[in-house]
């Protein structure tokens, strides 16, 4: 079931034209994302800063565990 969320989760982000640090395949997912858009994320959902991918862009790891929701992955 998170595997299962968490591959579509990653869909919707590669769709949206972001790339992933580590290529997904678990229910955590380590995305690379311009830090505007990290912000703006931060204010509905929470998430952890993994690390600075560069001067722009920050690695952040989204989970997603057994009681994530469909909801939840269509919102984010």
């Amino acid at each position: 079931q998170e595997n299962q969320l968490a591959m579509k989760l990653a869909q919707g982000i590669a769709g949206a034209g972001y790339h992933f640090w580590i290529p997904p395949c678990t229910n955590q997912l380590f995305v690379i994302l311009p830090d505007p858009l990290v912000e703006e994320l931060e204010e509905n959902f929470f998430f952890h800063r993994w690390k600075k991918y560069d001067e722009r862009r920050t690695v952040v790891r989204l989970v997603i565990g057994w009681g994530s929701t469909e909801e939840d992955v269509s919102a984010f």
